[in-house]
């Protein structure tokens, strides 16, 4: 004979009954130094850049570093870490929707290039798209 199923209490699926899984640390040291920021780049570079470089510096990048060339790298993991744990590249993760839209745009403005090019471009990245 099946013995009757019991419906949880949500207490009984929410709370653990482990005091410690409220231990957390919501605070730690900063970054060592300063941010780059200059008058001139104050003045003319856009306000993003500068959150950008504060963001940047929070996650562990040298501060002396932030100020380098800008570049986008499009990715969904958000970022990449040496074996150390030191930042090599640092950015915000984005869906596979974001993605996709970003790659197609990109497809759309390069549309004087061949379908070859496109194929032998995008699949280089990691990317199939037809």
């Amino acid at each position: 004979m099946n013995s009757p199923v019991r419906n949880p209490e949500i207490a009984d699926l929410l709370d653990s009954g482990d005091a410690a899984l409220y231990d957390v640390a919501t605070h730690g040291p900063g970054p060592e130094g300063k941010l780059p920021l200059t008058d001139e780049f104050l003045r003319r570079r856009p306000s993003g850049d500068a959150f950008g470089m504060t963001e940047d510096a929070g996650m562990g990048w040298k501060p002396e570093r932030l100020a380098g060339p800008p570049f986008v790298m499009l990715s969904t993991m958000g970022g990449l870490r040496a074996d150390d744990g030191q930042p090599i590249a640092l950015g915000h993760v984005m869906g596979h929707a974001v993605a996709a839209a970003m790659l197609t745009a990109l497809r759309t403005r390069s549309a004087n290039r061949s379908t070859r090019s496109w194929r032998r471009f995008a699949a280089g990245r990691g990317t199939t798209m037809t």
